[in-house]
């Protein structure tokens, strides 16, 4: 495996540790199966594009979108791209979506607090506590 910068910089590993590596070492273990299949499907298809889980040297997982390409014959070239960002703005809107719908339908107060604080949490990394106080 060769690899650019941004490569180096996305898998957080020098750029000696990739080269010679397999690219299923950025697999997850119980996914490293699905990398035999679309190895087969740019085969027959010359190239195609993907989402999957992506595993750093450091363990963090993140979502990246993948562009898979033949090159003259046994070579292949993979665009990988990070898209944690897009993933969470996905998210978030369609948070954004059940709150308005729940306010929409007149859920209860409490149920819109409690899911507008989990969606909160669950776009928020590294938040240690979120409190929502009744002042009265």
């Amino acid at each position: 495996m060769l690899v650019n910068p941004a490569g180096v910089e996305l898998a957080e590993r020098s750029e000696d540790e990739l080269i010679g590596s397999s690219i299923a070492d950025t697999y997850l273990s119980e996914e490293r199966h699905l990398l035999a299949d679309r190895l087969e499907k740019l085969k027959a298809e010359g190239s195609f594009r993907f989402e999957r889980k992506f595993v750093r040297k450091n363990g963090e997982v993140i979502p990246v979108e993948v562009s898979l390409s033949a090159l003259r014959g046994r070579y292949y070239q993979a665009i990988i791209r990070d898209i944690s960002q897009r993933k969470r703005r996905e998210a978030l809107l369609a948070g954004e979506n059940r709150v308005l719908e729940m306010v929409a339908k007149g859920d209860p107060l409490a149920d819109i607090l409690d899911t507008l604080c989990l969606l909160v949490e669950e776009q928020s990394s590294g938040v240690l506590g979120l409190y929502l106080i009744n002042g009265s």
